[in-house]
This record gives structure tokens, C-alpha cells and sequence, in this order.
């Protein structure tokens, strides 16, 4: 994956590459994957150095903050399931649940959002 700032420095031949993603984010790794997969020649560009877009983290004044989401559905039935699938990755990654998955804190109170939804409502009822 190259930079903006490397991408100026080379001179790409025409007809090096079949597709150039702008973008390594989610959509454009993923749809890179197909068309690799496809056997197309694929260029991956972004404008930061590393890949993930809103799936990873940064740093600012020495703290670490994940701009990532925060709820990844579908693992275990769903698109997200049959991408790793036809990608190959299923093995390679593995998703790990949390409960609670995040917490919501409030001037007065705190609650958690559960990975039971039940439990969830629960919370919800019992702080409210």
C-alpha cells in the first residue's frame, strides 16, 4: 500500500496495475481482496500510512483512540461471515465478545450495553 506522498514520488506505467483503489478503508481492502482473488492486478492508495480507515486507532497527545466500531455484527450468520469466507480469512481472524461491550456514563449515572439484549434492558430499566 503506498501514500499520497509515495504515489508522487513513482511514476506508475500505465499499464501496471488493472484497478487503482483510492481508499484503504473496509471497502476498499475488501473490494481489493475480490479483484485480486479475481486474479486482477490490483494498487491499493490511501492517504495515511497504514490500512483500516475507520477500523484501527490513532494517537493524539500521548492517548490512544480507537475510531473503529464499536459492534461488529453478522460474524456468525450474515455478510460478514460469507466475505471472510470467500476471502479466506476465516481462519486467520478470530472475534472475541465482550459483556458488557461499552458502557454509557452520564453526569449522574452510568449503565452497560450487554451482549444479551435482555440484559441490556434490564440495565436500562434499572438506571432510568
Amino acid at each position: 500500500m503506498l501514500d499520497i506522498t509515495q504515489l508522487r514520488s513513482l511514476k506508475i506505467m500505465r499499464k501496471t496495475y488493472d484497478v487503482i483503489t483510492i481508499g484503504a478503508g473496509i471497502s476498499g481492502l475488501v473490494s481489493s481482496c475480490y479483484l485480486a482473488q479475481g486474479g486482477i492486478k490490483v494498487l491499493v492508495i490511501d492517504e495515511q500510512n497504514k490500512p483500516g480507515g475507520y477500523c484501527s486507532s490513532f494517537y493524539r497527545n500521548g492517548f490512544r483512540f480507537d475510531a473503529g466500531p464499536h459492534y461488529i455484527g453478522s460474524v456468525k450468520r450474515g455478510i460478514l461471515k460469507i466475505v471472510l469466507k470467500e476471502l479466506g480469512l476465516q481462519k486467520d481472524i478470530a472475534f472475541k465478545q465482550f459483556d458488557p461491550t461499552d458502557q454509557l456514563i452520564m453526569p449522574d449515572t452510568m449503565t452497560h450495553i450487554r451482549a444479551n439484549p435482555y440484559d441490556t434492558l434490564k440495565d436500562l430499566q434499572r438506571t432510568f
